[in-house]
């Protein structure tokens, strides 16, 4: 094949066309019956969904101690308390009732 001829070589669509694109679907858990709130862990996505908050700004928070401490249950796992972070969230609706937010 002669590439010297640019009608020859292969577009960058072309070549991405054999290439299909993965899909993501969300991951779906049972909601955390009240019995078992005060004990339930949760991980940076429960927290990000009940603060809407993004993944960055939970890390950034936990790091300048903003929110509660997260709990290290292994080298790439991390959970927070949930009863911790729905009293942090009541407590940052107060003050944001408050005006002092």
């Amino acid at each position: 094949m002669n590439h010297t001829n640019p009608q020859q070589l292969p577009t960058p669509r072309a070549i991405n066309q054999h290439q299909p694109t993965p899909i993501r679907r969300p991951i779906v858990r049972a909601p955390i019956p009240e019995t078992n709130a005060d004990v339930a862990m949760i991980d940076v996505n429960g927290v990000a969904s009940l603060s809407c908050m993004s993944h960055s700004w939970i890390w950034n928070a936990a790091a300048k101690g903003e929110m509660p401490k997260p709990v290290r249950l292994g080298a790439r796992c991390t959970r927070w308390r949930l009863a911790e972070i729905r009293t942090w969230l009541a407590e940052r609706a107060q003050t944001a009732e408050g005006g002092q937010a």
